[in-house]
């Protein structure tokens, strides 16, 4: 059994193995007595980690004609002496209008606006998850299921004539620099 913390609730992962196949039931409430309730009230997540995981180094970038300018980890600030910069995904910025395409085949688990971040979306993939935020226009709701490569939202350019789109990459609660996930370019 492994408990997981999303967002601002609970999500608690229950692992099932069955005929070798990893099935999760997703319990979205922050109450332990849902296991008293009926499970069919549980949603069921097939879980396919080694399809996901297969691709490190493979994945598409989420928008093309794009740079990345901001990287994962911890840095120096850009232009702050002594002040060090922590970010959870890495950056792109588009020359005008960006289409956001999804990395790989999932699950839309979250949809928020957030100050200074846009729209934020959330795809699961098995037990990983990309996160797309700065998003001006999203075209998927919550529960759809995505290809890789479908287009997911957009970024519209600023003043400047560019856009930008942060993106991240979690193993579970994890995150991981989703560069060493990416196709090199």
């Amino acid at each position: 059994i492994a408990f997981t913390a999303a967002s601002d609730r609970l999500l608690q992962t229950i692992s099932l193995y069955k005929n070798g196949v990893i099935k999760k039931i997703l319990i979205t409430s922050g109450s332990a007595n849902l296991f008293k309730k009926d499970v069919k009230e549980a949603k069921t997540v097939e879980t396919d980690n080694a399809g996901f995981a297969n691709n490190r180094g493979g994945l598409a970038w989420p928008v093309n004609n794009a740079i990345v300018t901001g990287r994962f980890g911890n840095q120096p600030h850009p232009t702050v002496k002594n002040v060090t910069i922590s970010n959870s995904g890495i950056d792109f910025t588009i020359n005008g209008k960006g289409t956001v395409k999804s990395v790989f085949e999932g699950e839309v688990i979250g949809y928020k606006e957030i100050p200074g971040y846009k729209k934020m979306l959330i795809i699961q993939h098995g037990s990983y998850f990309t996160v797309y935020s700065k998003l001006d226009e999203v075209t998927v709701d919550k529960g759809d299921k995505v290809k890789k490569g479908s287009t997911i939202g957009y970024t519209l350019a600023e003043d400047n004539g560019k856009s930008q789109l942060h993106f991240e990459l979690w193993k579970d609660k994890t995150k991981q620099d989703p560069e060493k996930w990416l196709v090199r370019k």
